[in-house]
C-alpha cells in the first residue's frame, strides 16, 4: 500500500511507464523553461555589454510601443516619469521569462518522453547523456525557436506595424536590416552575420539548459521514488525521499528567486549598459540644476550670435530681482542652462543607439534640386552659430521636470536646406535617426533662421544620450521633434506625413504649450513665518513670456512675479515673487503665465495625450505657527 500511495502523490503511471505522471512531467518543464530564461537573459546582457547587442526585450519593447495607443506612453511618463521606459523594460523582461516556463511546456510536450523513459530505466538513468539524444533534442529545440522569433515572429510583426518603410523598419530577417542603417554605429556587429550568430547562442543558452535542468529533473525525482519504494517494502519506518509536495514548493521558491533576480539585472543594467530607454536625471533634483557635474556648464554672457530682445523684460513698476535677492534667499532657482547630466532624456527606444563620429553620413534628398552628402568634418566646417533654446517633452506633467534650457551650437538647418535646393512642390521635411526613428515639420517652419542642426552642448561635443553626432532644434514645439541621432534629411511633397509618434495619434504640429513651473520653496513643505521667495521658470516656446503672476490663496488674487532677462527669446524665463504670509497655516499656491502675444495660459488641460498639458501648477505650502 505504501507504493501505491506513493505514486498516486503524482498520479497514475504514464503510458511510458515512468514513474511520473504526464501532468508533473509539464510542471517540470515549466519550471526548467523559466530556469532556461532567466540564463538567456542574463547572456543576452552579457553580450549587449560586450558587443552592444540588442536584447530581445529590446527588440520586443519597440513592438509593444506600436501595438499599444499613444496614451499608454503617456500615462507611463506622467506616473512615472523617465523611469517609466526602464519599468516597462523589466515588465518585459518578466513576461518574457514566464512565457519560457511555457516554452519548457511545449518541450516536454516534443521531448520530454525521452527524458521519462531514461529516467525509468534503473540500469541506465543517465543513458541520454551517452548516447547524445539529450543534447540533439536541446539542439533542434533550440535552433526552432531561434527561426521562429528572427525569421518569422518578428520581421511579421515589424512589417504588419509599420505605416511605411521610414517610419520603423525594425532589424528585419536575422538582422537583414543592421548593415542598411548601422553606419557609424559603435558595436563590434554591424552586419547580420555577426547579429545572427549572437541571438542563435542566446538561445542555444535556453535550449541546452532548459533540457539538461528537466533532464536531470526527472531522473532525480524517479530515483528517489524507486528508493522509496524499495525501502518501504522492508521497513514501515524507512527513511522517505523528498516528497513531491515539497519538492514542487522548493521549485516554486528557486523559481521565484530567479524571475527576481533577472529583474535587478535589468534595473541594474539600466543606467549602466545602456538600457535605459529613458534614462535617469542624475543631477541634484530638478532640471535646471547645474551642480554635480564634470560637464562645462554654459557661462553666463551674451551669446556669439546677437539675439533679437525678448518681452521678457522686469515688469514695469514691479520690484527688481536684484532688490529681492539683497533679503530673500533664491537658492534652489534653476540655472540659465541645465547641465548635460541633469538634461532630461526621453526615447523610444530601450537601448538608444551611439553613434561615431567616424563613418557618420547626413544626407539631404527627396524632392530637391542638388541632393548631397556631408561628413561630419564637412558638416562642422561650415558656419555655425550658438544659441541658448528650451527643449520640452509633450508628456511633461503639470510642473514636471521634463525641460530643460542648454546652450547649443550648430548649423542653421535653413543653410542645409537651400544649398539642396527645395523645390516648389515640396510640404514637409522628414527626420529620420540611426534608431529608424522619423519625425517632420512644415517646410515653411524648417526655413526659419532659428532652427540649428546641433553639435555642441553647453560648450562640449554633444554627448551620446542627447543625439550624437548631431540632433534637430526647433524652437517652439516639443522635444518629441526635435530628432536625436539625425543621419537623414528627406525633402517630401507629402503633406500629410506623420512620423514615428504621430502615427499613434499624438499632435503632428505639437506647438509647445505655456507653462509656469514652481522651483522655490519645495513642494509640501513647511516654511518659518516670515517672508520667503517664491520663484521658478516660465516658458511658451517661440512666443515668448509676458507676464508670470503667483496666487497664494487658492487662485482668488493673482500678484505679478520679477521676470529676469531670458538668455534668448527662445528660453525660459525666470522669475521670483516676494511673499510675506498673513499668519501660521496651510497655504495653496498657484502659478500661471501670459505669452508673448498676451494670450494667458489655460488652466484645464492636464492630459498630455495629444497636444501636451496646460495647467495652472500648483503646490501646498505650511506656515509653521
Amino acid at each position: 500500500m505504501a507504493s501505491v500511495s506513493v505514486v498516486k502523490a503524482e498520479g497514475a503511471k504514464p503510458s511510458s511507464g515512468a514513474y511520473l505522471s504526464g501532468r508533473a512531467l509539464y510542471w517540470r518543464g515549466f519550471w526548467s523553461g523559466i530556469t532556461g530564461t532567466v540564463v538567456m537573459v542574463i547572456v543576452m546582457l552579457v553580450f549587449n555589454w560586450l558587443f552592444g547587442l540588442e536584447t530581445l526585450p529590446d527588440r520586443l519593447q519597440q513592438i509593444s510601443i506600436k501595438v499599444l495607443p499613444g496614451q499608454f506612453f503617456e500615462f507611463g511618463i506622467q506616473t512615472f516619469g523617465q523611469a517609466a521606459k526602464p519599468i516597462q523594460l523589466i515588465v518585459i523582461t518578466v513576461f518574457l521569462i514566464l512565457a519560457g516556463g511555457f516554452l519548457g511546456m511545449l518541450y516536454v510536450r516534443l521531448f520530454g518522453k525521452h527524458s521519462a523513459v531514461a529516467a525509468d530505466d534503473p540500469a541506465q538513468p543517465a543513458s541520454m547523456f551517452r548516447d547524445g539524444t539529450l543534447w540533439r533534442n536541446a539542439l533542434i529545440y533550440a535552433v526552432a525557436l531561434w527561426v521562429a522569433f528572427y525569421a518569422l515572429i518578428i520581421p511579421l510583426l515589424e512589417k504588419t506595424l509599420a505605416s511605411d518603410s521610414i517610419v520603423y523598419r525594425g532589424v528585419g530577417v536575422f538582422g537583414t536590416n543592421y548593415h542598411a542603417h548601422d553606419a557609424g554605429l559603435v558595436g563590434m556587429y554591424s552586419g547580420p552575420v555577426a547579429y545572427s550568430l549572437l541571438t542563435l547562442l542566446m538561445f542555444l543558452s535556453f535550449g541546452l539548459v532548459n533540457a539538461f535542468v528537466f533532464h536531470q529533473d526527472v531522473v532525480a525525482t524517479t530515483c528517489a521514488w524507486r528508493e522509496q519504494l524499495a525501502a518501504s517494502s522492508l521497513a514501515a519506518d524507512a527513511p522517505s525521499a523528498p516528497s513531491p509536495s515539497r519538492r514542487r514548493t522548493l521549485r516554486y521558491i528557486a523559481g521565484g528567486i530567479a524571475a527576481v533576480f533577472a529583474a535587478i539585472v535589468a534595473v541594474n543594467a539600466v543606467p549602466e549598459i545602456g538600457l535605459g530607454a529613458a534614462g535617469t536625471n542624475k543631477g541634484t533634483g530638478r532640471p535646471g540644476d547645474a551642480g554635480t557635474n564634470n560637464t562645462p556648464v554654459a557661462q553666463v554672457g551674451p551669446t556669439d550670435t546677437p539675439e533679437p530682445p525678448n518681452s521678457g523684460t522686469p515688469v514695469a513698476g514691479n520690484p527688481t530681482p536684484a532688490a529681492a535677492g539683497t533679503q530673500l534667499s533664491d537658492a534652489g532657482m534653476p540655472s540659465d542652462a541645465t547641465s548635460n547630466r541633469s538634461f532630461y532624456h526621453v526615447s523610444k527606444n530601450s537601448q538608444d543607439p551611439v553613434v561615431s563620429r567616424n563613418g557618420w553620413t547626413l544626407s539631404v534628398e527627396g524632392s530637391v534640386d542638388k541632393p548631397y552628402t556631408l561628413t561630419y568634418a564637412d558638416l562642422v566646417a561650415m558656419p555655425t552659430i550658438e544659441r541658448y533654446l528650451n527643449l520640452s517633452c509633450i508628456s511633461n506633467p503639470v510642473g514636471g521636470g521634463l525641460i530643460g534650457a542648454a546652450k547649443w551650437k550648430g548649423i542653421p538647418l535653413a543653410s542645409l536646406l537651400q544649398r539642396a535646393g527645395v523645390k516648389s512642390s515640396a510640404q514637409r521635411v522628414i527626420f529620420k535617426a540611426a534608431d529608424d526613428y522619423t519625425d517632420s515639420i512644415t517646410v515653411e517652419t524648417a526655413m526659419h533662421s532659428y532652427n540649428l542642426l546641433a553639435t555642441s552642448m553647453n560648450g562640449v561635443d554633444l554627448p551620446d544620450d542627447h543625439g550624437a553626432p548631431a540632433r534637430l532644434l526647433i524652437p517652439g514645439i516639443y522635444g518629441m521633434k526635435n530628432v536625436k541621432w539625425l543621419n537623414t534629411i528627406i525633402v517630401s511633397d507629402d503633406g500629410g506625413y506623420k512620423g514615428f509618434w504621430q502615427a499613434q495619434g499624438w499632435d503632428n504640429a505639437a506647438p509647445t504649450r505655456t507653462m509656469s513651473i514652481f522651483y522655490i520653496p519645495q513642494r509640501d513643505s513647511t516654511q518659518p513665518n516670515k517672508p520667503l521667495l517664491i520663484g521658478g521658470i516660465a516658458y511658451a516656446g517661440d512666443r515668448g513670456v509676458s507676464k508670470v503672476e503667483v496666487s497664494a490663496d487658492g487662485g482668488q488674487t493673482w500678484n505679478p512675479a520679477n521676470l529676469r532677462t531670458p538668455k534668448s527669446p527662445y528660453s525660459w524665463v525666470l522669475w521670483t515673487w516676494p511673499w510675506t504670509p498673513k499668519g501660521a497655516g496651510q497655504y495653496t499656491i498657484q502659478t500661471r503665465a501670459t505669452d508673448g502675444k498676451g494670450t494667458l495660459q489655460r488652466s484645464d488641460v492636464t492630459d498630455a495625450y495629444p497636444f501636451g498639458v496646460e495647467a495652472y501648477d500648483t503646490m501646498k505650502v505650511t506656515i509653521a505657527g
